[in-house]
Formats: C-alpha cells, sequence, structure tokens
C-alpha cells in the first residue's frame, strides 16, 4: 500500500468521526440552574375576566412557565384563603402538599394533599381531610369542591352535628 492511500484512508477516517461522533460539541452542564429565584413575593394572574389566581409565598423558583413554591397562600376577593408548606404551579393547576389548608366563610379543611384547577374553580383533594364549620365536623376520604357553584362532594365520610 503507498503512502498517499494510507494518508487518505486516515483523513478519510478522521473525517466520518468528526462528523458521526461530533467530539467537538459542547453538551454544557447537565444540571439546570433556575430562571428566577423569587423570596416573599407576590404572583398574580389575570384572564379575560379578571383575576384567576393571587398567590403569595415564602420563597419560590420560576421556570419554564411553571412555579415552584414553598408557603404558598393563595386568596380571593371574598376572603378564602388556601395555603400549605409546598405548591407546584403549571398551566392554572395548583398542586398543594403538606399541611394543606382551605379557610372559607363558612368552613374550613384541612388535609395533606390538595390539587386546585384555577381555570375551573375546582379543589380536588385527592388524600383524607377534616372539615370543620360552624356545629360541624366532618372526616372523610376524599372531597371535590366546586367554588363557581359552591358544592362540595365528600366520600366515605364520618359526620357529626350539633344539633340546636
Amino acid at each position: 500500500m503507498k503512502p498517499l492511500h494510507l494518508y487518505a484512508l486516515l483523513a478519510l477516517f478522521i473525517l466520518f468521526w468528526l462528523l458521526l461522533y461530533k467530539p467537538y460539541e459542547f453538551l454544557g452542564s447537565k444540571t439546570k440552574e433556575p430562571a428566577i429565584a423569587l423570596k416573599d413575593f407576590f404572583y398574580s394572574e389575570l384572564d379575560e375576566r379578571g383575576e384567576r389566581l393571587a398567590m403569595r409565598a415564602r420563597q419560590g423558583v420560576y421556570e419554564q412557565k411553571s412555579f415552584k413554591v414553598q408557603k404558598p397562600t393563595v386568596q380571593n376577593n371574598s376572603g378564602e384563603t388556601l395555603s400549605a408548606d409546598l405548591g407546584y404551579y403549571y398551566d392554572h393547576i395548583l398542586r398543594l402538599q403538606g399541611n394543606v389548608r382551605y379557610v372559607g366563610k363558612e368552613y374550613r379543611f384541612t388535609t395533606r394533599r390538595a390539587i386546585y384547577d384555577t381555570a375551573a374553580q375546582k379543589l380536588t383533594v385527592p388524600t383524607p381531610f377534616e372539615l370543620r364549620g360552624p356545629n360541624l365536623l366532618v372526616r372523610g376520604r376524599k372531597l371535590y369542591y366546586f367554588k363557581k357553584i359552591g358544592k362540595i362532594e365528600a366520600f366515605d365520610i364520618d359526620a357529626k352535628a350539633d344539633v340546636k
């Protein structure tokens, strides 16, 4: 084999190696840095009808159209509040975890997890809950609260009411 053929074969090998395996491409860091880190902030989201979500939180990270927040509190114009230890908000869905509390005008409840759909104004509680109202105590396995129509659906409940 002539040296010219050997050099041509070697050059062809290097060319294909560079094209197929791309050793020159920089892959960057594998850890993501948060887009925005926030402390003690207020977040409000508006739609065509007005305010949809008003949330305060102790700290949070906004990244790729989603929030991960600590100690979120959601409050509406009528004074109802929904709070938890941790929350994830993405695409009009707020997922709450740890010591979830809802306080309304007539009643309040506590649970470990809840999902609030801000577009449909529906609160889903997939874990056991305790609901308290005037002369009322309800414990159950699962709860749905439809805020638009003021309707609550609760499953596998044990209720105690003081009737006067």
